[in-house]
């Protein structure tokens, strides 16, 4: 089972771009053959890509963002592994906030 470095919530404003970056142990990256992160109440179910320094990240555009509501509710991460097997991380918290301009208007 790989060590998740840096798994904590995932923060998103309300119409933002937001990067999400998963890294895990150097040893465990290349026995890894896919990450999911699968969000239940934001209908949220996606792939992230390796990039060349390890990370795997998607980028959740500003588009899907601004359709949701603000809330708190949780993610799940599933790792997929190239001998089959799989690992599943539950509950991890997921945040909308709502988006303000600069005078604190909605």
């Amino acid at each position: 089972m790989a060590t998740i470095i840096g798994n904590k919530p995932i923060k998103v404003i309300q119409g933002t771009t937001k990067d999400i970056r998963r890294k895990f142990n150097a040893d465990v990256t290349e026995t890894i053959s896919s990450v999911h992160i699968v969000c239940d109440a934001l209908n949220l179910n996606v792939e992230l890509a390796l990039t060349e320094n390890g990370e795997f990240t998607y980028r959740l555009p500003a588009n899907v963002t601004s359709q949701y509501k603000p809330m708190v509710t949780t993610y799940d991460m599933k790792v997929v592994y190239t001998d089959g097997s799989i690992g599943v991380q539950t509950g991890v918290p997921f945040v909308v906030i709502e988006r303000q301009n600069l005078n604190g208007e909605v």
